[in-house]
């Protein structure tokens, strides 16, 4: 279930540029489809008049991230953390200084180096964030792999989706990782953060 904000709570501004973020730890393989798939999220034609901003965090890379990152028009910072968190907030304030004529009328959104974002996840986000919602929260679909069985997919789906609403927006996770986190899409609900 989608839910409106609040009757007479705070909405949030208009957003007039979105910040894709996209932590990175030695990701040069995957990296291209991600970019890829933000930037074609980018093209969306209710995007048509606002700057989106890319910025890819090397995140203790030992491989071509950076270099990847850069081909593809990306803005990249590299951290020696190893840790999502920092490379994450890394990213948002670089994100935001690029940006600093939006203050904050930034939208920011973030995926991981081995997702696939579809090409309506950043218009049904700024959608949302023009009718007054303050945060995007979504799911992820695993994507078959040959090293990925199907049936650990389907296991995967069966406890991960039940209970939730049947449309999605979310990315697909190409990694065969055991870890899955939440990913800006459909299922969203106004989160109600105060600042």
């Amino acid at each position: 279930m989608i839910a409106p904000p609040a009757a007479g709570g705070p909405r949030a501004p208009h957003p007039t540029a979105l910040a894709a973020v996209v932590p990175a730890h030695n990701e040069a393989q995957e990296l291209p489809g991600a970019l890829d798939a933000v930037r074609a999220a980018a093209r969306h034609p209710a995007l048509a008049d606002l700057p989106v901003v890319t910025v890819v965090v090397a995140d203790a890379c030992t491989d071509a991230t950076s270099a990847v990152a850069a081909q593809r028009g990306a803005a990249v910072i590299e951290l020696p953390d190893r840790n999502v968190g920092a490379a994450r907030a890394a990213g948002v304030t670089h994100a935001l200084h690029l940006l600093r004529p939006h203050g904050d009328r930034t939208w920011i959104v973030t995926t991981d180096a081995d997702s696939r974002v579809p090409p309506h996840w950043l218009a049904h986000q700024l959608h949302h964030a023009r009718r007054g919602w303050h945060c995007i929260v979504g799911t992820v679909r695993l994507a078959h792999r040959p090293v990925l069985p199907v049936t650990t997919v389907a296991r995967h789906n069966a406890h991960y989706f039940a209970g939730r609403p049947g449309r999605s927006c979310g990315a697909i996770r190409m990694s065969t990782a055991p870890t899955w986190a939440s990913r800006p899409g459909p299922t969203a609900r106004r989160a109600g953060f105060r600042r």
